[in-house]
Formats: structure tokens, C-alpha cells, sequence
């Protein structure tokens, strides 16, 4: 599945883990909103 994301990407080596992490919680915001399966829970992405 492919889908748009509407944000500049952070990068992995940001200096702040904050956004890092926050990137993290909107890119699989923006997925959940495009997923039509169900989630394997043994294989969490963050």
C-alpha cells in the first residue's frame, strides 16, 4: 500500500528524539487512516 504523507520528513538522526518520535506517531496516524487489513501486532513500528 502507498500513500502520501503531507510533512516534510524528519530525519533518523535528529538531534531532538521529541520529534523524532512525534514524526513516528504521525506518519502511523496518517497510515491507520489509509489501512484497510488488520495490523500484525507481533511487528509493532515504533
Amino acid at each position: 500500500m502507498l500513500f502520501l504523507i503531507p510533512k516534510r520528513p524528519v530525519s533518523l538522526q535528529a538531534k531532538n528524539p521529541k520529534n523524532l518520535q512525534a514524526w513516528k506517531d504521525f506518519v502511523l496516524k496518517e497510515a491507520t487512516k489509509n489501512w484497510s487489513g488488520t495490523m500484525d501486532s507481533s511487528n509493532p513500528c515504533t
